[in-house]
């Protein structure tokens, strides 16, 4: 099942992954206040759930330092799941190996073999060791296509041979496997073009169950197909995990926690707002290019500059102030016009009409793309306009090309994004 209508709920892997294996946003749990003391171990990660009712849990991730839970983050005291890959990672990262690799630009090479090889390996021995005993399993590789689209293309033999290992052992015909992305794609040049856009927010999901299930359960099928076409996240799969874990009892739901199961069928009519998808991740308004220097595409973009220097003013001694360097690119999203101007539906069926009046005054978003200067930081900002009160509303800023070290100063993950330096390193 490929799941087209798939929607990131945040901007990189760690706000997307939390709401997967928890259900709940991350500041559920974690803020940067906690950044140095905070660790995961007593969070309600799903694997959880699996090992209380049997299973034995796996969690492999590439990139040890930059991981969902590490990356200026204090990550476990314990090792979280059953079989972890981290203190292998580890080693690998401070290995003589990966210090001729790095020396010979190929960093992700350990002699012949991909790292993701290995990690694919380490899956495999996991699935066949465990064999007919329940298992739950996530293996992360991010490595490879981070920072350059091209190098997808590395994964696709390890993925093939992967796959075909676990069609040959049977792992297929009696587990559920989602192979899917955190995020698109969120620097280089393809985040300047429109599709960029949405590539960045509407990453692939494809879901995959034994037929055995499917003839059994023929309800899920038909909701599966459905749910193809309809909005879902993240949460929504963190709910699915649940739900196979109580096929035939009640679920619970813990406090805030969000998400629809796909074994259900999604509501056709579901918003990004029903679905937790935040107004600046959301894909589903339609946008109408507007010339940059528009009056209005100028002062949103001062709103978001201006946004970005009040979260910058605590560390105004070691950030510059910024300013709106170039507008290169301005889109207004509003909702359906003929939304906005429907009044009445008269008749049925014969001579059935659609009365509209006029639009009542709306909210539109303006999607800018910006450079700042100093620095040259691009940002792609959504900033909503309240025609009734005349106000501009900042609703998400996302960085669409790399700080590298221009923000070596400043040890907020979230600031890292938006601070150049006083002081650059030479």
């Amino acid at each position: 099942f490929e799941m087209k209508g798939y929607t990131k709920v945040g901007d990189n892997t760690f706000p997307n992954l939390v709401p997967m294996l928890t259900g709940h946003f991350v500041e559920y749990y974690w803020n940067e206040s906690v950044r140095d003391t905070f660790l995961f171990d007593n969070i309600s990660l799903i694997w959880k759930d699996y090992a209380r009712n049997g299973f034995r849990t796996f969690y492999a991730e590439d990139s040890p330092f930059s991981g969902t839970f590490n990356y200026i983050k204090r990550g476990f005291h314990d090792p979280p799941t059953d079989y972890y890959y981290r203190p292998l990672a580890l080693a690998i990262d401070q290995s003589d190996l990966r210090k001729q690799a790095k020396n010979a630009h190929l960093d992700d090479c350990l002699n012949a073999e991909l790292e993701t090889d290995l990690m694919y390996d380490y899956l495999k021995n996991f699935v066949k060791t465990m064999d007919k005993r329940p298992y739950w399993a996530f293996c992360m590789v991010s490595t490879l296509t981070h920072d350059y689209l091209n190098s997808a293309s590395y994964a696709d033999p390890p993925a093939t041979r992967i796959l075909q290992i676990l069609s040959d052992v049977g792992a297929l015909n009696n587990s559920a496997l989602v192979i899917f992305s955190d995020h698109g794609l969120r620097f280089g040049a393809i985040r300047h073009t429109y599709v960029g856009k949405f590539e960045e927010r509407m990453p692939f999901m494809y879901i995959h169950f034994p037929t055995w299930f499917l003839k059994h359960h023929p309800e899920f099928e038909r909701n599966l197909k459905i749910n193809q076409e309809r909005l879902i996240t993240l949460f929504d799969l963190h709910r699915t995990m649940k739900h196979l874990l109580h096929l035939d009892s009640k679920m619970d739901r813990e406090p805030e926690e969000h998400g629809l199961s796909l074994l259900e069928e999604i509501p056709e009519n579901r918003t990004c707002a029903d679905a937790n998808i935040l107004e600046h991740w959301c894909p589903c308004n339609n946008f109408e290019k507007l010339n940059v220097s528009d009056i209005m595409v100028v002062n949103a973009s001062q709103t978001i500059v201006n946004h970005i220097n009040e979260l910058l003013l605590p560390h105004a001694e070691i950030c510059e102030t910024l300013e709106v360097a170039e507008v290169t690119d301005a889109r207004l999203g509003l909702p359906n016009k003929v939304v906005l101007k429907f009044e009445r539906h008269e008749n049925v069926v014969v001579n059935r009409t659609v009365v509209l009046g006029e639009a009542p005054p709306t909210l539109g978003d303006y999607l800018l793309t910006l450079t700042v200067k100093p620095g040259g930081a691009i940002f792609e900002g959504t900033v909503r306009y309240d025609a009734e009160h005349s106000a501009f509303k900042v609703m998400g800023i996302s960085r669409i090309n790399m700080y590298g070290k221009t923000s070596w100063c400043i040890n907020s993950q979230k600031l890292k994004l938006y601070c150049y330096c006083k002081v650059q390193q030479t």
